[in-house]
């Protein structure tokens, strides 16, 4: 059996921030590597995009190592990413510079219109053959949970961390009360998304 991303542990890993100016716009990105790559400057798409632009040159003497840590668990790593990805988006903020730390805040949503009802229904039927028991907590806004949710996540842990559709199911993740929403649990949804392959451009933080 495979291990999953978020049970591995590294020897060694950085946290590392990117800045950047294009034309008049000034960029921040906060990112993991598992590697300790040099030339890595991470996943964005606004990364991929300038890079194929402008080279690597634009970020090469624009990386700072934040941390550098060793014999640490995936999901560790991205509570730590998470409390920097925090603090630079509080400086962004604060200092006239862009974050291009996915928030989700331009995203657009298209497509045709979702039946909640009809769609929902056919979800939770499959999901049941597959052994998991949803239920619709919410026909108005097409939340979709589980009956059973596995730890942290059922009542048992102390509430506050839910998994669940939204927006009409066109978005799934995770949603905190916000007092559990501390960079651990975020770190912790971080980790399990990138497990089912979910790319970091896709991940929400709002």
């Amino acid at each position: 059996m495979s291990i999953k991303q978020s049970d591995q542990i590294f020897e060694q890993a950085e946290i590392y921030k990117v800045q950047f100016t294009v034309g008049s716009t000034n960029y921040i990105y906060v990112g993991l590597d598992t590697k300790c790559d040099p030339n890595y400057y991470g996943s964005s798409l606004v990364i991929y995009h300038y890079e194929r632009v402008y080279g690597d040159s634009l970020f090469k003497d624009n990386k700072i190592i934040l941390e550098k840590l060793k014999n640490i668990s995936y999901t560790e790593l991205c509570a730590i990413e998470q409390k920097y990805i925090r603090e630079s988006k509080a400086y962004a903020k604060e200092n006239n510079c862009h974050s291009i730390n996915y928030t989700g805040a331009n995203r657009r949503e298209s497509g045709p219109k979702i039946d909640v009802p009809v769609l929902g229904e056919q979800i939770i039927n499959e999901a049941k053959l597959l052994g998991l028991e949803l239920r619709m907590a919410s026909l108005k806004l097409g939340c979709i949970k589980p009956s059973l949710p596995p730890p942290p996540f059922d009542k048992s842990s102390g509430g506050g961390m839910h998994i669940e559709t939204n927006y009409g199911l066109r978005r799934i993740g995770f949603s905190f009360f916000r007092e559990r929403g501390s960079d651990h649990n975020i770190g912790l949804a971080t980790a399990i998304l990138r497990d089912l392959e979910f790319d970091d451009d896709s991940i929400s933080t709002l």
